[in-house]
């Protein structure tokens, strides 16, 4: 980590310029004057979840979001559906200081852990750094999550310069230091963006030397983002600035894990819940089948993939026809 602190070739001066005008028609103004873009990321494995994460937004009267494609296929195939889009294509690779010839984007479902899983990981990270760097704030979400009304103003009563979920879901265990890199929001400021650019320079470090292999976003962000956390046994988890490594100073707020529900939390006397939380997250749950099972017992399915459409309820048995 100290190696990769060292000063070098600053990422934005390898980065393309994204169209700000698509960030700035996807944003949503806060009462406070700041700007947020919700970036939704996914796959094209993936495409009827995410189809349907924005359906649930609808459902809370969220109309502004911007997919962060994963792959060509969901690029291509979220466009046509007329969603604003994001891909951090092949013009992305310096970032990561990828051979020619060397992609990271991967369309086929992915597991946890793999090398797939780690390409894919990092550009979310990287997507999260894109749109920062511009002076917007993310609220960055996979697309596993079950939603409820009152999200954006629930999470702005947080202070932080990065507020997350915890990954630890079993609500017996005591307050969790773990973050989760699948849903948080970041705010816009140098030391969010220090810290990000760290997190990719070290990758690349374990990447030259082939030890990448499980590096992916999630244990980057609590190697190095959540390594002073102090528990007090009461929730929120605040973290204290950082000190000892220089410039990597960052305040980060671990939600309440009552609220902002991670994997088998969802779940009571073995039957998922549907109400009592704000977000509940379909991680630690293996495979497309399962999380869209939780997803439909949760009575957070809204998407008619078949007709294209969101319904106006939930579903009790979900739709997987190809859209």
């Amino acid at each position: 980590i100290s190696s990769a602190l060292t000063p070098g070739v600053p990422l934005s001066e390898v980065l393309p310029e994204p169209d700000l005008n698509l960030f700035e028609s996807s944003s949503i103004t806060r009462p406070d004057g700041r700007r947020l873009l919700i970036l939704l990321a996914s796959n094209y494995a993936y495409k009827n979840m995410l189809y349907n994460y924005v359906c649930q937004l609808k459902m809370i009267n969220i109309s502004k979001y911007l997919v962060v494609a994963l792959d060509p296929q969901i690029n291509d195939h979220a466009r046509s559906q007329g969603h604003p889009v994001l891909f951090l294509g092949p013009e992305y690779d310096a970032a990561f200081e990828m051979r020619q010839n060397e992609t990271g984007v991967e369309s086929a479902m992915v597991t946890f852990g793999t090398k797939q899983f780690t390409d894919l990981s990092m550009r979310k990270l990287l997507s999260t750094y894109v749109v920062l760097r511009h002076g917007y704030d993310v609220l960055f979400s996979d697309v596993d999550i079950a939603i409820r009304p009152g999200l954006l103003e629930a999470l702005e009563t947080f202070s932080g310069d990065i507020v997350s979920q915890t990954n630890q879901p079993n609500p017996a265990d005591p307050v969790s230091k773990e973050l989760n890199s699948g849903f948080y929001l970041a705010r816009a400021n140098r030391r969010v963006l220090r810290v990000i650019e760290v997190m990719i320079r070290y990758y690349n470090m374990k990447r030259a030397i082939k030890k990448a292999d499980g590096l992916h976003d999630q244990k980057m962000w609590n190697k190095i983002i959540n390594r002073n956390c102090t528990e007090n046994g009461t929730e929120p988890v605040t973290c204290a600035p950082h000190t000892s490594e220089g410039e990597l100073m960052v305040n980060v707020t671990i939600l309440p894990r009552d609220s902002y529900r991670p994997g088998s939390s969802c779940l009571k006397n073995n039957k998922m819940v549907y109400s009592g939380f704000q977000v509940c997250h379909m991680n630690w749950v293996r495979g497309y089948a399962k999380k869209m099972d939780y997803l439909v017992r949760s009575k957070s399915w809204y998407l008619d993939a078949g007709a294209r459409k969101c319904m106006s309820n939930p579903s009790d048995v979900g739709t997987e026809k190809t859209v």
